[in-house]
Formats: C-alpha cells, structure tokens, sequence
C-alpha cells in the first residue's frame, strides 16, 4: 500500500492530501476486518491512531487498554501501541510495560464477547 517513486520508506507523507488513495485505504482495510474478523487489531504509532479514529469515529478514541470500534459490519477490539521504531529508544521497563499491555488485550480479546 502506497507504494513510493520517490524518497524512502522512512519518509513522511501526507496521505490525506490525496484523496482517492484515503478512500482506497479505508475500503480495503474494511474489506480485510469484515473478511477475516480478528479478535483484536493493534494500531502501531500516532499517525495510524489518526486514521483508524477517523475510520471508527468517536468508538476508536480511548486512552488506556482495549477499546471496541466498528469497521464496516464487523466490530472488533483495537489496542493503541508505539510504532516500532519508537521501541528502539524505550528502556527495558518500557518495553516490559508494553508487552504487558498488549497480553492484557489480547486475553480481554479473548474473552470478550463482540
């Protein structure tokens, strides 16, 4: 998805200035929730946190542990996390931290009847 010509991987983008290829975005990303309809959907990073807000609406935007949003006709549980690339400079406690949440949500997944 998104592809570049130009630039690197790394490069920031403003996706929302193209229209077309938001709405594409969103379509397939329905599309893949309501096809395979997981138990849980981790979000990695602000700029992903923004979109999927604007996909799920005021359901998506919570603060701490598992939040449930609906995408299409499948509702699903979402947990916010750090991008990856921020991992590189969290302290072990941090990392222990995080890894603790996303078990958290995952046997709240589990469990959680949507």
């Amino acid at each position: 998805m998104g592809l570049r010509t130009t630039g690197t991987a790394l490069s920031k983008r403003d996706w929302h200035a193209m229209p077309a290829f938001v709405e594409f975005c969103r379509e397939f990303f329905v599309f893949q929730v309501e096809t395979i309809r997981p138990k849980l959907v981790v979000i990695l990073g602000p700029n992903a946190r923004a979109t999927v807000e604007v996909l799920a609406g005021s359901a998506a935007k919570h603060t701490q542990g598992v939040a449930a949003a609906v995408f299409g006709r499948n509702r699903t549980n979402i947990l916010y996390s750090t991008h990856p690339y921020a991992d590189f400079a969290f302290t072990d406690q941090r990392k222990d931290q995080d890894a603790g949440e996303l078990r958290t949500a995952w046997a709240q997944a589990l469990t959680s009847v949507l």
